[in-house]
């Protein structure tokens, strides 16, 4: 009797042996926390976003129609042109367009300039992805601080709109960076200076 006891014990306790094991097997086999997939999620859109940054002609980007398209800016002073290129979503393909046209606003009275249609090769005739100006009001106009700017483009019927940022503007953004850099360097000098003082004294 004894001898049955002391086999259903061994049996009973090789029973809770093994589903100790399956429990730890099953935790260690738990997917991924959610902050995983959110950081990896993030890290897409921040290489979307860097790779949309840097436009095929070093021009300017709009977005238009909540980034459904891109105008692609490109202020010649030299030549005293405007010209737009029109990108897809990720502002790197060129898109094909029926029309556009900038609106800009100055001093309360509104003035509508419609560029002409550069034809490239492969695009459907009535269709470009490259418009261009040479009026010297409009030129004149986009350097002007007070005036407000717009890009329309037609496709397809619909209209797509962004707003159109001037082009010192990004000039004085890359300034304010540079003196952000000069701002540094002066910390970290005088810190130099600090520490050697500090020796001195020592």
């Amino acid at each position: 009797m004894k001898r049955i006891v002391l086999r259903l014990t061994a049996v009973t306790f090789v029973a809770l042996v093994m589903i100790a094991l399956t429990g730890c097997d099953k935790s260690e086999q738990a997917p991924a926390p959610a902050g995983d997939a959110a950081e990896s999620d993030h890290s897409h859109a921040h290489d979307a976003h860097s790779h949309a940054a840097h436009a095929p002609h070093d021009g300017d980007l709009v977005e238009l129609g909540g980034a459904a398209l891109h105008a692609e800016v490109v202020h010649d002073e030299a030549a005293g042109t405007i010209a737009i290129y029109l990108l897809d979503g990720s502002a790197q393909d060129p898109t094909a367009v029926e029309k556009v046209v900038v609106n800009l606003s100055h001093d309360g009275q509104p003035e509508q300039f419609v560029l002409e249609a550069v034809a490239e090769a492969g695009e459907t005739a009535g269709t470009s992805s490259h418009f261009t100006s040479s009026d010297a009001r409009l030129v004149e106009l986009l350097d002007d601080d007070h005036v407000e700017a717009q890009v329309v483009v037609d496709v397809a019927g619909k209209q797509y709109r962004g707003a159109l940022a001037h082009a010192h503007d990004h000039a004085e953004d890359h300034d304010h960076g540079d003196d952000h850099d000069h701002a540094h360097n002066d910390d970290d000098h005088d810190h130099d200076h600090v520490d050697e003082a500090g020796d001195h004294d020592h």
